[in-house]
C-alpha cells in the first residue's frame, strides 16, 4: 500500500541528493549502508534493545528509499543495483526478525514468541515470494496487498520504539500471511 506513494516519498529526499552527489555517495554505498544498519539493528534485537534497534532500522529504512531517489536523481539506474538493492531488503528483513527472536520475544495467545517470530519471517518471505512469482508470469502485482514489506518495517519500528516489538511481530505475522493470501487470490483471478 505505501508503495503507491513511493514518488510522493521520495520528493522529501530530493533536497538531499545534491549534497550526497557532492561527497560522493553513490547509489550502491547507501545500498550497502542499509545492510550495515540493518546488520546493527539485528544486533540490538538480539541484545534485547528493542528501541535502538527500531532506530537501526528506520535508518536502514530510509537509506533504502534514499538510494533509489539518488539512482534516478543521477539518471543512472541499473538491473544491477535493482537487483542488489532487492536482495539487501530481504537479508535485512530476515536479519531483523532472526535478531528479535534472539532477543526473545514475549509469547501471545498461548504461543511461544521464537514461533511468533519464526511466523513473521516464513510469512514476510511469502509475501515476497507471491510477488516474485507473479511478476516472473507476467502479472503486474505491485500494490496488491495491506502488507507489503514497507508495511511490515513500519510496523517493527513503530512498536520497538514503543518497547513492545512482540505486538509488531504478531500484527505482521497477520497482515503478512494476510497479503499473500490477496496476492494468490489476485493470481488465480488473473492466471484464469
Amino acid at each position: 500500500m505505501i508503495g503507491k506513494y513511493r514518488e510522493k516519498i521520495e520528493k522529501y529526499f530530493e533536497p538531499l541528493m545534491p549534497l550526497l552527489t557532492r561527497f560522493g555517495i553513490t547509489p550502491n554505498i547507501l545500498t550497502g549502508l542499509t545492510l550495515v544498519f540493518g546488520l546493527i539493528a539485528c544486533y540490538y534485537y538480539a541484545i534485547d534493545s528493542e528501541v535502538i534497534g527500531g532506530i537501526m532500522l528506520f535508518i536502514s529504512a530510509s537509506l533504502d528509499v534514499i538510494d533509489g531517489s539518488l539512482a534516478r536523481f543521477l539518471k543512472n539506474p541499473t538491473s544491477l543495483g535493482s537487483f542488489i538493492d532487492s536482495v539487501l531488503d530481504k537479508i535485512v528483513e530476515g536479519l531483523v526478525f532472526v535478531g528479535i527472536i534472539i532477543g526473545g520475544i514475549t509469547g501471545f495467545l498461548g504461543i511461544p514468541g521464537f514461533i511468533w517470530g519464526t511466523l513473521a519471517l516464513h510469512s514476510s518471505i511469502m509475501v515476497s515470494y507471491t510477488r516474485a512469482k507473479l511478476d516472473a508470469l507476467g502479472i503486474e502485482n505491485t500494490g496488491i496487498g495491506i502488507g507489503e514489506r514497507a508495511e511490515r518495517i513500519l510496523i517493527i519500528v513503530f512498536f520497538s520504539l514503543i518497547n513492545n516489538v512482540s505486538i509488531g511481530v504478531m500484527l505482521v505475522v497477520f497482515l503478512a500471511y494476510f497479503t499473500m493470501f490477496q496476492r494468490m487470490w489476485y493470481g488465480v483471478r488473473m492466471l484464469r
